[in-house]
């Protein structure tokens, strides 16, 4: 399960219409301009238009029953923008996922991936922003069709997110049940007028593709919202690991990267180009010595008791 640090922040904010005096409020929470690339072959998680719905007790009930994309002027349908409803109702443990036409009432926090883009930009579709509105249809029931909230947001589409991630593992040799080893990260901004900013930074696996993984300790370093230039690069350790004493011999290779965006709120998971590699050995005999102390030391400390 990846690891990682999120954040996100309120842009804009609709107060549901007509049908009944409600209080609900949908708030865009994540940016009104998204990247979206041609080329997402460094892509491993692209990041939709967030939406966050609050109700309370007493409220009316709410039904959303639709949401329409409608593009803007020069708006390419190449683009080919999506819906999705799906979410999860932070009240509700985020066990939940929102069905069109359900009676939405009581204490409810939403969070909805509203738009988004599944897979590369058509290579037809020229670079530039282009504007297009997500609207939420419903209302009182479900076959209601008022326009409950109203979000202007924008796409900006060009080739590629181009930056060169490199992870390195020091050291690179460690042994079964020993001392761990440090991953460091250089990611550098290859991009021309365009800043890339990191906002956090991911862990999956460090496995050597037969289904064993060295353990995971913690973060390192700091990748929050540091921002890097065209042409410039950035170094920082990214995270420490270990191989526990039942962990196999062999060679390790990482499975990790950075958390970033062109424009606030992309928060675009992306894989590092080059990943760290360590080799796993057994212990040298005089270790192995002094942990067979420390076994039997325990061993007798605890037939005392």
């Amino acid at each position: 399960m990846i690891k990682n640090l999120l954040r996100s922040t309120t842009f804009l904010l609709a107060i549901a219409a007509a049908c009944g005096a409600f209080s609900q409020t949908f708030t865009q929470t994540n940016g009104d301009t998204h990247s979206q690339m041609r080329d997402k072959s460094n892509v491993l998680i692209d990041d939709s238009w967030n939406v966050n719905l609050q109700t309370s007790a007493g409220d009316p009930d709410l039904f959303i029953n639709n949401m329409v994309i409608t593009g803007g002027v020069g708006y390419n349908p190449l683009i080919n923008m999506q819906t999705q409803v799906g979410g999860f109702d932070f009240n509700g443990g985020g066990s939940n996922h929102y069905t069109f036409g359900t009676a939405i009432n009581g204490d409810n926090d939403w969070n909805l991936a509203g738009a988004f883009h599944n897979g590369n930009i058509d290579s037809a579709v020229t670079d530039g922003v282009y504007d297009f509105n997500l609207d939420f249809i419903g209302g009182a029931d479900d076959s209601a069709t008022n326009v409950l909230a109203s979000f202007g947001l924008h796409v900006d589409v060009f080739q590629k997110i181009d930056i060169n991630t490199v992870t390195s593992a020091s050291p690179s040799t460690i042994k079964e049940g020993g001392p761990g080893t440090e991953v460091s990260m250089t990611v550098t901004n290859n991009m021309s007028g365009r800043n890339f900013t990191t906002r956090s930074w991911w862990v999956s696996t460090f496995g050597d593709g037969l289904g064993h993984e060295l353990a995971f300790d913690n973060f390192t370093g700091d990748w929050f919202d540091k921002v890097i230039a065209p042409g410039g690069s950035r170094t920082d350790t990214h995270s420490t690991w270990h191989a526990e004493l039942n962990t196999p011999i062999g060679h390790y290779t990482g499975f990790n990267g950075i958390i970033g965006d062109v424009h606030d709120g992309d928060f675009i998971f992306l894989n590092a180009d080059k990943q760290a590699e360590v080799d796993v050995l057994v212990p040298e005999p005089a270790s192995l010595a002094v942990l067979g102390i420390g076994a039997l030391a325990l061993l007798r400390r605890r037939k005392g008791k």
